[in-house]
């Protein structure tokens, strides 16, 4: 093999590596789905991932980790998709260590639009249809 082709392989190996042990979900129980309904206190657009933050009823905070800012947008959400005081349902993978939130799986929005997490859809699109509209779509 050359040796150019060889120092390639070694610049690869030390430039990947890095990216994809950037993340670990360990903290996170994977195989739990939990619900909640609450009132957004914030979402911070922010990298490397975005996070929400919501009260539920009992004046209890949660937060939950999502996509980073770039993948949002590529879904059609930017930081006005909601509003702080809004009325949101999430479901999410709870923490492993009883903390509460965890990794956002989807957010039902006040119109009933919903956002399905970058992190658990692959990076596809979300359903930012309304309810009626689905129901119409064969």
């Amino acid at each position: 093999m050359p040796k150019s082709m060889q120092a390639a392989m070694v610049v690869l190996a030390f430039t990947v590596a890095p990216v994809y042990a950037h993340h670990s979900f360990s903290g996170i129980d994977m195989e739990k789905t939990e619900a909640l309904n609450g009132t957004l206190v914030r979402f911070d657009f922010s990298a490397p991932h975005s996070r929400l933050v919501m009260m539920t009823s009992d004046s209890q905070e949660y937060q939950f980790l999502t996509g980073s800012p770039t993948q949002l947008l590529r879904m059609g959400f930017d930081p006005r998709t909601v509003h702080k005081g809004d009325k949101i349902e999430v479901t999410y993978h709870p923490t492993r260590n009883g903390s509460r939130g965890g990794e956002l799986i989807k957010m039902k929005m006040p119109d009933g639009r919903e956002l399905v997490s970058p992190l658990e859809a692959g990076n596809t699109s979300p359903s930012q249809s309304k309810p009626e509209e689905e129901a119409a779509r064969p």
